[in-house]
Order: C-alpha cells, then sequence, then structure tokens
C-alpha cells in the first residue's frame, strides 16, 4: 500500500447518469494504480445509474453504497464513509486531467490547509467560454499570489463578497478538502444550487485555504433549474451576508467599512429586485428611481472592500 493511498480518498457521486458513468470510471484508473481508495456514492435513479455503478465498482474494486436522494446529501454521505485524512470530489463528467491531485494531500498537509482549490480546465467551446466570468478565473491573477500557499481570510473574504451567489472555489471537481472539515461542517442544502457557496459563506472565517494556481480536472457545464425568484435570491445573500456584518462589533475600520457599504449594497439590491419582479417590463431601469437604485447598487458594491 502506497504512502498516498492512506493519505487521500476519491468520492464519486452519481445519479441519472448510466451513460457516463464507463468513461468516468475509466478517467479515474491511473488514481487506482496509485493505491487511492475510491468511493462510489450514487443515488437511486431512474435509468438504473446505481446498477450501473455497483458493476463498475465491483470490477474495479472500489467501493459502493447507495447515497440518500440529493446532491449535498450524496456529498455530505460519501465523506462520512472516508478513512483517509483527505477527500476529492470527483463529479462525473469532470475529469482529472494529470497527476497534480496526488500532490496536494502533502501541500495541506505542511500548511496545514483545509481546503486546496484549483482554477478547472475549460474546454474552448462557445459553452464553456462563458464560464470564464467563474470568480476562481475573474480573481486568478490577485489569487495566485499565494499559489501553493495559505489564502489571507481578507482577500477571500472581499473575492467572495464581490463574486456574489457564485461559490470563489469554483468547482468541487478541482478541490482536496481535509476530511475532518467536511465531516465537522457539512454542506447545508437548503439554498438549492447555491448550497456550496452557502457553505463557503458560512465557514470562510474558521478555514485554511490553499489556492493551487495549476489545473486538476476538467469542467463541464451543467443544466441547473432556476429554484428561487430575484427576490428570493437577494434575501439568501442577506442571510449569507449577515455572519460578516457581524464584524462592525468588533472589527478595525476598514473592516466597520465594508460592513456599512456591504449594508447599504445589500439595502439597493433588494429593493432593486423587489421594483423589478420576476419579469421586468422592457426599459423598466430607464425610470429615475430604479435607475438611481441600480447606480447606488454599483456604487455599494465597489467600495466594499478591505
Amino acid at each position: 500500500m502506497s504512502s498516498l493511498s492512506q493519505k487521500l480518498t476519491i468520492i464519486v457521486p452519481a445519479y441519472q447518469c448510466a451513460g457516463d458513468l464507463e468513461r468516468h470510471s475509466e478517467s479515474l484508473e491511473f488514481l487506482r494504480k496509485k493505491d487511492i481508495p475510491i468511493i462510489w456514492i450514487v443515488s437511486p435513479s431512474q435509468d438504473r445509474s446505481e446498477v450501473a455503478a455497483e458493476g463498475l465498482a465491483n470490477a474495479s474494486g472500489d467501493s459502493f453504497f447507495l447515497s440518500p436522494m440529493g446532491l449535498y446529501q450524496s456529498w455530505n454521505f460519501g465523506v462520512k464513509k472516508v478513512k483517509t485524512p483527505f477527500v476529492g470530489i470527483s463529479t462525473i463528467g469532470d475529469y482529472y486531467t494529470n497527476d497534480e491531485i496526488t500532490k496536494i494531500p502533502t501541500l495541506l498537509e505542511t500548511l496545514s490547509g483545509d481546503i486546496c482549490f484549483s482554477p478547472p480546465f475549460l474546454d474552448q467551446s462557445e459553452i464553456m467560454l462563458s464560464s470564464k466570468n467563474w470568480p476562481v478565473y475573474r480573481f486568478r491573477k490577485e489569487l495566485a499570489r499565494y499559489d501553493s500557499s495559505i489564502v489571507p481570510k481578507e482577500l477571500l473574504l472581499r473575492l467572495q463578497f464581490r463574486s456574489e451567489l457564485s461559490c470563489l472555489l469554483g468547482s468541487w471537481a478541482s478541490i482536496v478538502a481535509r476530511t475532518t472539515t467536511l465531516q465537522k461542517y457539512p454542506f447545508p442544502f437548503d439554498m438549492g444550487h447555491h448550497s456550496d457557496t452557502a457553505w463557503f459563506y458560512r465557514n470562510l472565517h474558521h478555514l485554511n485555504c490553499v489556492f493551487y494556481d495549476r489545473t486538476i480536472a476538467t469542467f463541464t457545464t451543467h443544466p441547473t433549474p432556476q429554484l428561487f425568484s430575484a427576490t428570493e435570491l437577494a434575501s439568501h445573500y442577506d442571510i449569507l451576508m449577515r455572519p460578516f456584518l457581524r464584524m462592525s462589533r468588533r472589527g478595525n475600520s476598514r473592516e466597520i467599512d465594508f460592513c456599512l457599504n456591504t449594508r447599504k449594497y445589500l439595502a439597493s439590491l433588494y429593493l432593486l429586485n423587489k421594483i423589478r419582479g420576476a419579469k421586468p417590463k422592457r426599459g423598466w431601469w430607464l425610470i429615475f428611481k430604479n435607475w438611481k437604485l441600480r447606480w447606488l447598487r454599483e456604487r455599494y458594491k465597489r467600495r466594499a472592500t478591505l
């Protein structure tokens, strides 16, 4: 048994994707050769994904478990099965591109890190180019200054605030985490597909996050249903920001300025979304009151920096 196999486990959550499972299993073969444990966590599916996955797991010597329904529910379930200090989540259709992932457990160990995140590889299709606005790419230059080291929490806070409901960490297929951290702080599932963002907002203050400025996995866009209205999303954002706003009670002047401007930004965002409604009329923002709210929203957003 290799030393790496005692440090890292890969969990493979799956649901309703039987046709993609064999190729994904093949992409993990180089990890099996390094004796890295692989755990399939599959929810009952109409296309019998759980049957196909169990067959692949048995043939490859992997572990298999039938998981609860729900994306983040299955992630939490899978993490509980992990026995090694570190874990990666290999999302179906997102493939590890090289053996860079095998270097990350030692890096986290050396730095006493909780999370190591990296920019995933995006192909050049028209669909994928839209993902270049993803925070992990938009702020890559700022993050790259801390390549292979702990990123200061103040910077993470500022960048995540600017990312709004997108998660600064990017795809979890490009992340390696400390197992005990994910077991202690499980993923919430009360905010739809933004629940990974909610997890980061709620736990950022006590995480040591490492940025690794090299790709370890690909990313494929997946259709996500619109579960919430714009007003509901603004409310979610407000809820997630509240822990940061409490800093004004004990923080320094820069933190207080950040909190005050954040409050003003959230107020203008909420009012603007309330006015525009679910289906705004054409040119709605040209009304002076609405235009002013848009201007205030952007003004306070720019000011809300540490």
